[in-house]
This record gives C-alpha cells, structure tokens and sequence, in this order.
C-alpha cells in the first residue's frame, strides 16, 4: 500500500506538466554535478507551477529526490534543504537564467570555483 500511494503521489506532481529539467550540460564542465542537476530541478519547478506555494516545491522536489536519484537521496534533499529558499526566491522575484541563480548559489561548479559544492549530510 505504502509503494501505492508513494507512485499515485509522484504521478499527481509530475503528471501536470511537471517533468525532468531540460538543461544544456553538454557544453558545461559540470555535466555530473548532483547539486547542478538539482538547483535547475528546483528552478524548473519553481517556474512551472506559478500557482504553488514554497511547501508545494519543497515536496515537490523531495518527490523528485526520491524519483530521480534514489541511490543519493539524502544528498539531493539535503541540497533542497540548504538552497531551495534563495532559489525559489530568484526564481519567482527575477527573470535570471537557472545557470546565473545556481552560479550565485554555487551550486554549478567551474574550473575555477571547484569549492561549490554543498558538503554532504550528516551521517
């Protein structure tokens, strides 16, 4: 029944119109950057569904955590948990591209910048 209900839930967010970041990583460095990756999830979604609250992305990209990167999980919601407010703010309040907000969070690292990523949870 849990398994029921956890694949009836993802259906109902990602069922909307709601799907996997679209990015341009080919031409990046940081192509397989599991904080990259999430940071455009979280503006994607933040920017698709104008209509939902904070809440409603927070368990929106926990669901995709679960969905997209089950063998890294706690990574993926710990990088919601620390970034998702100054990137939903951004997101919502300005018109700058995903790659300028998770640079400003440094979240995408670069050749120069490999200090960007979050530090992982706690065990």
């Amino acid at each position: 029944m849990r398994k029921f209900v956890f694949f009836v839930a993802v259906f109902c967010l990602f069922g909307y119109g709601l799907t996997a970041p679209t990015t341009d990583f080919a031409k990046d460095d940081n192509k397989d950057s599991l904080s990259c990756i999430v940071c455009n999830a979280m503006v994607d979604m933040t920017r698709q569904n104008t209509g939902s609250t904070f809440n409603d992305v927070l368990d929106g990209m926990n669901s995709y955590c679960r969905l997209y990167f089950s063998n890294y999980v706690n990574n993926c919601k710990y990088i919601v948990q620390a970034h998702l407010y100054p990137v939903y703010c951004q997101a919502r309040l300005t018109n700058l591209s995903w790659r300028t907000i998770c640079d400003r969070e440094k979240l995408c690292p670069t050749k120069n910048n490999n200090d960007a990523h979050p530090s992982p949870p706690p065990e």
